[in-house]
């Protein structure tokens, strides 16, 4: 029983204090978990059910992608959240305008993401990993994830080389600095990298075809 439990907490990246007071990751844009009431000075907050998938804001994956994406313009892009956890990235992106498809492998996940979606009356189209391999119908401006891992990352950059548009690029978090190296050398056989950034000991890299 303790080792199914202690499975389950590593999914999720909250503490006990983040359930009960609002997640900041900027100084105007927070996170609030089940019933935690939006603060007033925040002028964009969205909501999370409680407890949820990975992707709170509170980690330093999840927080080095919101981060990246700060200074871009997301209206009328297409985007695929890949990985997505608790769908916060594509909820954040869909906020302000882009049109966002949000994958998750494990349907139970997939069905967590598209609830907290709605929970932010946020537009969120679900696809599962078999639909993006057996080739999605639309190409993509932007592809993010925080849950790019070197056991996956070969199969995942892969195939995010064969959805993103041309003139496209991914914008990846997830492993830790001792393992960028091998996950930097996997995404270079697919993309040209422009960026390396790090938050707190988590890489993150921004790429292009």
């Amino acid at each position: 029983m303790r080792t199914s439990r202690f499975k389950m907490l590593r999914t999720f990246d909250w503490t006990v204090a983040e359930l009960s007071q609002p997640i900041w990751v900027t100084s105007g844009c927070c996170v609030c978990l089940g019933e935690v009431k939006p603060p007033r000075q925040a002028s964009v907050c969205f909501r999370l059910q409680s407890p949820t998938y990975f992707g709170t804001g509170a980690h330093p994956r999840t927080r080095a992608i919101l981060l990246g994406l700060l200074e871009t313009h997301l209206e009328g892009l297409s985007l695929l959240d890949f990985r997505a956890g608790s769908g916060l990235l594509g909820i954040y992106c869909a906020r302000f305008g882009a049109e966002v498809v949000s994958h998750n492998e494990k349907e139970d996940a997939l069905v967590k993401a598209i609830q907290n979606a709605i929970l932010n009356d946020i537009p969120i189209h679900p696809a599962t990993f078999s639909e993006l391999e057996k080739g999605y119908a639309q190409s993509f401006d932007i592809i993010i994830s925080h849950q790019i891992t070197p056991q996956t990352a070969r199969r995942d950059v892969h195939l995010m080389s064969k959805l993103v548009d041309r003139f496209g690029y991914i914008l990846v978090s997830g492993w830790e600095a001792r393992q960028h190296k091998f996950v930097q050398s996997i995404v270079e056989e697919f993309f040209d990298i422009e960026v390396v950034a790090d938050l707190n000991g988590h890489p993150v890299l921004k790429a292009k075809r």
